[in-house]
């Protein structure tokens, strides 16, 4: 079996199915890191066939993400009624 994919598979064969769940199917980068971690390590430690070429790869878009950081009046309205449900919860609980 190892012998028959060494010879089918090639360096269009992966990058074009590594593209195809980037442009096509519009997976996450997670997914595509996945996939692509995958058959790296088939083809490296199973077929130990290299794949020093996969570049030309298109990369799923990271979407950015900033922090989210609240401001001190709308930080202790919450924090003061976290704390009095958890006073109260400890009263009901030790009377």
């Amino acid at each position: 079996m190892a012998s028959v994919i060494r010879e089918r598979w090639g360096r269009v064969d992966i990058e074009t199915f590594l593209t195809h769940l980037a442009v096509k199917r519009h997976v996450s980068a997670s997914t595509q890191n996945q996939a692509k971690s995958a058959l790296l390590y088939l083809c490296r430690e199973v077929l130990e066939i290299e794949l020093p070429w996969l570049d030309n790869v298109t990369q799923v878009n990271v979407p950015k993400r900033f922090p989210v950081v609240l401001s001190v009046s709308l930080y202790w309205p919450g924090y003061l009624a976290m704390h009095w449900l958890l006073l109260c919860s400890m009263a009901a609980v030790c009377a």
